[in-house]
Parts: structure tokens; C-alpha cells; sequence
């Protein structure tokens, strides 16, 4: 297979290093401590869960892991909470237990399965939101009077916050908090919205998880991946040309690993400069009506400012007077409100001291137009 993934978790042998990351976390986990793990978006929060579950010895904990990413209301969080409770359940002891029969009975469920994985998906119908709030703490009761530890992952955690129940905060802290036997990592990718719910002294969940902020792999350890998986694939590469490609992704994980695994997909055993920006030419005119399309959704504005930023390669001072000068760009309200939409719709990216543009191959195609 290619052993560049782009999605997914496959085995230890296919994941590059982490190997501070994943002993920090599973230090956090046995010892019972809640951890908010945040980081820009496709550096490999999700892949790092999923790698520190293979290391735990899962016979031991019971580990559920939910994307709540696709949630928009409380009934969806805690109809997708329930089904990873039941499907966590069935395959660690093999048949569903006593109790969770009971629960589910209780719950009266309609049954489906899904039509891949084969798996039961449940849903259910509540008269009211009380009714909601009554599964969810049945869920965590039951989790807290397990045997063994469990541990749940709640990827994409800052989607909670958009939900129109205003409350669903300091529902799920209080069921945690009644809940010893239950250890959390909250991940997610928008930062200042993670950091808020943790670290604000208004919202439910102050101080109720060390913060974790997830870097980029180290260069050395990427260029050792890189180098081993492409001699394991009989295709030869030298360093300079792995330093290449590192610099034109920006070492950003999600970048780095899908032009690897194109260029391993090509029929040629020499992977030299040439080959890396034909390939990456290629990626770029296949995204170009995508990249396109960005400009008919933003105001001029908005553009300018996006194509701005990718040809400073980042920039500290938005409202700076030389900045607008060398773009034409308008007065600095309209930045900053044009800023914030890039912002909020992630396209821009505050990273450290400067904001940069989120997709490295985007900013790219940006600056050769």
C-alpha cells in the first residue's frame, strides 16, 4: 500500500514518530487527567488519538472515540454519544452487556445498521430536551460504573459552543464531574475557541483540562520517515530533494503527506526536483476551479486581502500602513472586517505572530497567479 496516508490511522509502522506527543498524552490518561489538545487544522490531532489508543492496552480501558464535528444540536451529540457507548461496548466484550441491554430498553431505540461497517446505529425520539439531558447522564452513569477505567476522545470539541442549546457546556462538565471512572481528550482545531472554554473563568469548563498544543513533526524525524518509505518502495530519492519537499509543504502534515503520496504513486524510480514540481504543478491545476470558486464566494475585499497575506508569506501587522500601501488594499476597518471572515471561515489562520494562509498548496497556487 502507500504508505503515505492521507486519512485515517492504519498501524504504528505508517505513523511518523510523535513519540513525545504520545507518551505525554498517555501519561495524562492513565493518571486520570482530563487533556484539551488543540493545533491548526490537518497537522494529525486525529491520528495521534487514534495512535495513543494502539498504545494503550485497550484490554484494560474501554476507549470510545466521537467526531462531533458534524453535531449541530445537543439530541445529535447525545444520539452520536450513545451509538459509540453501544458500538465501544459490543466490540470490546463481543455482545452487549446486561446493563446496556437495560438502558436501551429503557431508551426504547430504533435499530438501523450501517450499510459499510455493518455496525447497529441507533436512533432515538425525545418529547422533550429534558428527556435528552436524561439519556445523556444514563450514558455517563453507566460508564462510571464499569469496571475498568474508560477513556473517551471528543475530537472536535469546540463545536459544542455553536450549538443552540446554550447549555450543553455545563450539562456535559456536570456529568464528568459526577463521573471519576471517565478521562477526556478534547481536541479540536479552532484554537481560540478551545483556549476560551478552557481558560475562561465564565464558561463551565474552566480549568478542567491541561492544554496540549500540538506542534509540527520535527524536520529530522519527517526526513528519516520519508526516506525509509520511499527506499522500502524501491524509489530513490536524496535529501536535498526530501528537504523539498518539506519546505514546499511547509512541513504542514496533511500537505507533506499527500505530495509523498503522489509522487510515490508515479511510475518513476527517481524522484528528483523536476519530478516534485510537475507534481505538485498537477495538484495545483486539479484544485484550480476549487481555488476559483473561492473567489466568486468573497467580496473583492476579502480577496485582495486573502491574496495579499499568501504573497507576504504571513503577515504580523495587518493594518499596517506599508502592507495596505504595497497592495492597494482599503482603509483598516475594512481589513480587519474582511480579516474576519477569512477567519472565521478558515481560510486564514493566526499561527504564532503572523497570519498565514491555511492551505499551503492554496497559498501556493495564490502566489503564482
Amino acid at each position: 500500500m502507500n504508505p503515505f496516508l492521507i486519512t485515517g490511522y492504519k498501524s504504528q509502522e505508517y505513523f511518523c514518530d510523535r513519540e513525545r506527543e504520545t507518551k505525554r498524552l498517555i501519561e495524562s490518561l492513565v493518571n486520570n487527567r482530563n487533556i484539551t489538545l488543540f493545533s491548526r487544522r490537518r497537522i494529525g490531532k486525529t491520528a495521534l488519538i487514534h495512535h495513543t489508543f494502539n498504545q494503550l492496552k485497550r484490554g484494560e480501558k474501554i476507549i470510545i472515540y466521537i467526531d462531533l464535528y458534524a453535531t449541530r444540536n445537543q439530541k445529535e451529540f447525545t444520539e452520536l454519544f450513545a451509538n459509540a457507548v453501544i458500538n465501544a461496548f459490543d466490540s470490546v466484550f463481543g455482545r452487549m452487556t446486561e446493563k446496556l441491554k437495560n438502558l436501551l430498553s429503557s431508551l426504547r431505540p430504533t435499530i438501523t445498521y450501517d450499510q459499510f461497517t455493518g455496525n447497529p446505529v441507533f436512533s432515538f425520539t425525545w418529547e422533550t430536551d429534558k428527556h435528552v439531558e436524561t439519556t445523556l447522564e444514563n450514558m455517563f452513569d453507566f460508564l462510571n460504573n464499569q469496571k475498568k477505567e474508560v477513556i473517551i476522545a471528543l475530537d472536535e470539541f469546540q463545536q459544542i459552543a455553536e450549538y443552540p442549546q446554550k447549555n450543553m457546556e455545563a450539562i456535559l462538565r456536570t456529568n464528568l464531574q459526577k463521573s471519576p471512572n471517565v478521562t477526556c481528550i478534547f481536541s479540536g482545531s479552532q484554537d481560540h475557541l478551545l483556549i476560551s472554554m478552557f481558560k475562561d473563568k465564565s464558561k463551565p469548563f474552566y480549568q478542567s483540562g491541561e492544554l496540549f498544543h500540538l506542534e509540527k513533526i520535527d524536520l529530522k524525524d519527517y526526513e528519516k520517515f520519508i526516506a525509509y518509505h520511499f527506499k522500502k518502495g524501491k524509489k530513490e530519492i536524496d535529501k536535498p530533494n526530501i528537504e523539498l519537499i518539506l519546505s514546499l509543504s511547509e512541513n504542514h502534515t496533511y500537505f507533506v503527506q499527500y505530495l509523498c503520496n503522489r509522487l510515490y504513486s508515479t511510475d518513476v524510480n527517481i524522484i528528483n526536483q523536476q519530478v516534485i514540481y510537475n507534481t505538485l504543478l498537477a495538484i495545483l491545476k486539479e484544485n484550480e476551479t476549487f481555488y476559483f470558486n473561492y473567489k466568486n464566494l468573497l467580496t473583492a475585499n476579502q480577496w485582495n486581502l486573502l491574496s495579499a497575506i499568501a504573497k507576504e508569506n504571513g503577515i504580523k501587522q495587518i493594518t499596517s500602513k506599508d502592507f495596505i500601501k504595497k497592495y492597494d488594499l482599503n482603509t483598516p476597518s475594512s481589513i480587519k472586517t474582511a480579516l474576519d471572515v477569512l477567519l472565521k471561515n478558515g481560510l486564514v489562520y493566526f499561527d504564532s505572530n503572523n497570519y498565514v494562509i491555511e492551505d499551503v498548496f492554496f497559498k501556493i497556487w495564490l502566489q503564482r497567479t
